[in-house]
Formats: structure tokens, sequence, C-alpha cells
């Protein structure tokens, strides 16, 4: 495996897209995503193949835009009051051209946060795999390499879809072991003092992918890790973990979530049993 140098290699496409209303279909025996880089998959769209017999569930991580994120919020008004403090509101320009002006700017501060947690997503992805990836990355993806050697990770499986027909979801899982049925998601995202902290969906993330991989026994003998990258300090890794039990009320948790996605938008994927 070889470390680009960064004029060696191009900047890894994003794998969502502007939209983070992402859909899954259970076909033929296996999870596979509806949407793509370039197109969205819509409710509508979901609504019609529903109709025409079609297994289509939404991601955890749509269902989990019912909820408030303060967190997300504060840091979004952070990025539009700085914008405003770096772009003159000349007397020729009207008010409302300059808060477009000033919202594009937060909003590219915002894709460039996700760019970022996309490549080291990516680059953590290829690294496991034994592939290349970009020189500049690296002082993120060594700190992973080696807490895994740390923590004895042999062998894993990386970007697995997976879902749940009982409960009516499905995502895309960062990486996990078979072994021991550890679930692992990888959270890029600012770091408070010297620690990368978690937020409330992470573990009902993780229980979610828990649950659709390894059904009630990971509750009984999985875990599940989230794995804090810091972007404002690199080289800085938090590992936080939960034992399957501990899991148990992050899973109530979401499914009182999924109620209430499903509800607010009339909308229910799940398979009769």
């Amino acid at each position: 495996m070889t470390v680009l140098n960064q004029q060696d290699a191009p900047i890894a496409a994003s794998k969502g897209t502007s939209d983070s209303s992402h859909w899954y279909s259970f076909t033929d025996g296996q999870w596979l995503p509806l949407y793509t880089p370039e197109k969205n998959y819509t409710l509508r769209e979901a609504r019609k193949d529903q109709a025409a017999g079609k297994v289509v569930v939404p991601s955890v991580t749509t269902i989990f835009k019912v909820l408030n994120k303060p967190q997300l919020t504060n840091w979004l008004m952070e990025q539009v009051a700085k914008a405003a403090l770096t772009i003159p509101h000349s007397p020729d320009v009207s008010d409302d051209d300059w808060v477009d002006n000033v919202v594009a700017t937060a909003n590219n501060a915002s894709k460039g946060a996700m760019d970022l947690g996309t490549r080291i997503h990516q680059a953590i992805e290829d690294c496991i795999a034994g592939r290349d990836y970009p020189a500049d990355l690296a002082i993120y993806v060594v700190p992973v390499m080696a807490e895994r050697a740390k923590r004895e990770v042999r062998w894993s499986v990386t970007e697995a879809c997976m879902g749940s027909t009982k409960y009516g979801y499905a995502g895309r899982c960062d990486d996990h072991s078979e072994e021991g049925m550890v679930i692992r998601d990888i959270k890029s995202r600012k770091s408070k003092g010297k620690k990368v902290p978690t937020y409330e969906t992470d573990f009902a993330q993780v229980a979610a992918y828990g649950f659709a991989r390894f059904g009630n026994d990971f509750f009984k003998q999985g875990s599940g890790e989230i794995w804090g990258i810091s972007t404002s300090e690199p080289g800085l890794l938090t590992v936080t973990s939960k034992t399957g039990p501990e899991l148990v009320a992050d899973f109530q948790c979401f499914l009182a979530l999924t109620t209430v996605w499903q509800h607010m938008n009339n909308f229910d994927p799940r398979v009769k049993q």
C-alpha cells in the first residue's frame, strides 16, 4: 500500500448527495442504495416503488432528520456570522443579494467540512483494504490504523449496506467485524479539549446497524464503537464504546424516532411479518 502525494491523486468524490435523504431497496436478498452522487431518490419515488411492490426504506441518517440538532444548528449559525464579517455590504448591493452571498459563503464552508469528512472516510477504507490513499490524509489515517493494531482488529468489512425489513430502515456501516459482533462508526468532527465528542444519535446509529447485521444477539454479545477523528487537531483520535446490553436503550430510542419519521412522512416501509 502506497501513500500518494496530494498532487498525485484527485480528491475523492463525495459518496453523498446534496440532500441527506437517502433510501435503500431490499432486492434479491441484499440491500442496495437508491441514491447516487449525481441523483437523489425522493419520498415520491419511494411511494411509487412501494405501490409497485418493491421494498424501499429510508436510511438511518434520514430518520434522524426528525430531530433538532442544536450542535449542528449552532455551527451553521457561526458559519453565517463569520461569512457576514468577511463580506462587505456595499451601497450598490441590495440587502437580499448580500444575504444570499453570505448564506452561499457559509454553505461553501459547510460543504468543505463535509468533503473533508468524506475524504477521511475514503482514505481509511482504502488503507484498510491495502489501497493507495492521499498523503495529506495520513495524519488522520495513521492513528486509526495504529489503534486497530492495538485492538488486534485482524479483519473487518467496510461500507457494508445493511437494514431491517421488520422496522423499515437501512444504511451503510463504516466498519464491522463478524468476530465479536463489533460495529464501528467513524465520525470526523471538531474536538473539544483533548477529546472528540460523541453526540446523541451516534450510538443510536451503531445500535441500528448492530441489530440489522446480527439481530437480537448483538445486544447480548456484541459491542459498538464510535471512532472520533478530530478535524481541528489532526492526529487526535477518541474511541468511545458501549456493550451490547448498554446499547438496548439507544436502539429503543432509534425505534421511537423511526415511528415518528413514519408518522410525519405518512410512509410505513416495514414489511409485514
